[in-house]
């Protein structure tokens, strides 16, 4: 990171990724932030997208963020609003601090009750997930690696925080998701290193309790016959099409599982020769269409499809087809560590670079979202369509289809320094507090003024070595310090 002074004004220009940064990413509140190493970065994703904030505070890598929900519209830096757009961000080591976004300032950091697991001295591994409830403003949960949940009240101005409840998980987990859409304040569905689904209520005023079915993979077999992997599983996301269904996100699977049910539905496998899956993607503003990111800086987009067999859900024969294949970034440094859609109001979704640029791309969707809806098929048994609708999908299918309805477009880039700063060098100022004014230029001689050679004497010869009369100085160098940095060869590597 550079930091650079100019009058009162304080701007830093973000560095590169460092991979426990993967994943740290939050698009709310008209407002995008990432995790840069130790900072959090604030940047409006408009057209093209700006670079307003870098919040310092974390000691350690910052793991996590998420925006605290409020009535008010997409704000901006330094503009009036319902108190303060708070933040919350997690590092590595378990400390949760809480930010004014529009001042850059930080007003707390919480400290977990005694045994909570989630402070930087516990042990725990640090958070797994950060989540403000909907229904109850200002109200954190904090779930650790420890298998620790604390529900924090926090107070308008965001300078104090109580903790209302504590709850230890009989397993610790290795995936939660949370289901933002429930009016009682949430639902967390929890992935365990047994392979075992379950899902959890919120609620304010007392510790989750179980609902629904648990739901074992153990026995899930892929389209390939290889056995499911818990320590394998990557990403854990709640469906918008069902409170009770979640995707697990493996290498080369996706599975959907029903946890009011408790069994697998259905998976998308990929081809042998595809590039793995590392983070999926379900944006609101395309309805049924699942986006997956690859290793290779690909994203294929697949269909979900139903035949509609319960209206409740429970039974429902789901299929998912194949639709295309683009690729986002190439070349070094550009693999994508963290990326987040865009809030229902936006057709558009944000990754950030390992080498620290954030790129935006806008999701237009011809003829609307009625052109993607999910539209029925003839009936698939559960547990089928593996790979989609059963063809092969080779890297050489894997090109973008004319018949999909919607399109991809980059809409802005914020730079950042995408590799370890070794040198720096700054210009001097000028020598003396006030520069000499330049002056005039001599008038010409009159014709009939002697030749300028007239009454010259020759210089006196140059003074040896072993003189004690000193040397003439060499006049000063006008050439900025950059030019000779520019000119001169790089130093070899060390």
């Amino acid at each position: 990171h550079v930091h650079i002074h100019t009058y009162m004004l304080s701007i830093t220009t973000p560095g590169y990724l460092d991979d426990q940064n993967r994943g740290c990413i939050d698009w709310s509140e008209g407002l995008l932030a990432y995790g840069a190493q130790h900072m959090v970065c604030i940047v409006q994703p408009s057209t093209p997208p700006q670079l307003l904030q870098c919040l310092a505070g974390h000691m350690h890598n910052v793991a996590h963020v998420a925006f605290a929900p409020r009535e008010t519209g997409a704000p901006s830096l330094g503009g009036e609003g319902q108190g303060p757009l708070l933040l919350a961000s997690a590092d590595v080591t378990g400390s949760v601090h809480l930010w004014d976004v529009l001042r850059g300032a930080l007003l707390a950091q919480l400290t977990a009750p005694a045994g909570g697991g989630s402070g930087s001295d516990s042990g725990s591994g640090g958070i797994l997930c950060l989540h403000w409830l909907l229904s109850r403003p200002n109200h954190l949960l904090v779930a650790s690696r420890a298998g620790t949940l604390v529900l924090w009240q926090v107070s308008a101005a965001g300078r104090a925080a109580t903790a209302l409840w504590q709850s230890s998980l009989t397993e610790s987990p290795t995936l939660l998701a949370i289901d933002r859409h429930v009016a009682d304040g949430g639902r967390i569905a929890v992935h365990t290193a047994r392979g075992a689904l379950y899902q959890l209520s919120v609620l304010p005023s007392e510790p989750p309790s179980a609902v629904g079915a648990s739901c074992s993979l153990t026995r899930h077999v892929s389209a390939s016959g290889a056995a499911y992997s818990p320590a394998a599983a990557l990403q854990l996301l709640y469906s918008p099409h069902h409170q009770a269904q979640v995707y697990v996100l493996l290498p080369r699977e996706v599975v959907l599982a029903d946890l009011e049910a408790g069994l697998p539905l259905t998976s998308v496998s990929l081809d042998r020769t595809d590039h793995p899956f590392w983070q999926l993607l379900l944006p609101a503003c395309l309805p049924g269409m699942l986006l997956g990111l690859h290793t290779d800086g690909c994203l294929s987009a697949w269909l979900r499809r139903s035949d509609g067999a319960s209206a409740g859900g429970r039974g429902r024969r789901v299929h998912f087809s194949y639709r295309s294949m683009a690729p986002l970034l190439k070349g070094p440094g550009s693999a994508l560590r963290a990326v987040a859609a865009a809030p229902p109001a936006h057709e558009a979704f944000a990754g950030i670079s390992a080498d620290g640029r954030c790129w935006v791309w806008s999701l237009a969707c011809a003829g609307g979202a009625a052109a993607i809806l999910p539209a029925a098929l003839p009936a698939v048994a559960a547990g089928d369509g593996h790979g989609g609708d059963g063809e092969e999908r080779g890297e050489g299918a894997l090109a973008s289809s004319a018949e999909d309805p919607w399109t991809m477009a980059l809409v802005g880039i914020v730079p950042s320094i995408s590799s370890p700063i070794r040198c720096l060098a700054v210009q001097p100022a000028a020598l003396g507090s006030e520069q000499e004014e330049p002056q005039p230029a001599p008038a010409p001689a009159p014709a009939s003024a002697e030749p300028a050679t007239a009454g010259w004497t020759p210089p006196p010869p140059l003074l040896e070595p072993s003189s004690e009369a000193p040397l003439p100085s060499p006049p000063p160098s006008t050439t900025p310090i950059f030019s000779l940095l520019e000119s001169s060869p790089p130093p070899p590597p060390p």
